[in-house]
């Protein structure tokens, strides 16, 4: 499966290879930065009930 993973993701991923190493820094702290905040919205925004003061 992991294999499988890699191998179709291998176009897309060569090519990011080609910018310079502190370039590539730059887009995996910032995917690092916003990927969690994609999600997390998601858990925190869930409905209270009324009346728990919460």
């Amino acid at each position: 499966m992991i294999v499988k993973l890699w191998s179709d993701a291998l176009a897309e991923f060569v090519p990011f290879l080609a910018f310079d190493v502190e370039i590539r820094k730059v887009a995996c702290s910032m995917n690092a930065i916003v990927r969690p905040s994609v999600f997390l919205p998601r858990y925190f925004s869930q409905p209270t009930v009324s009346g728990s003061g919460l």
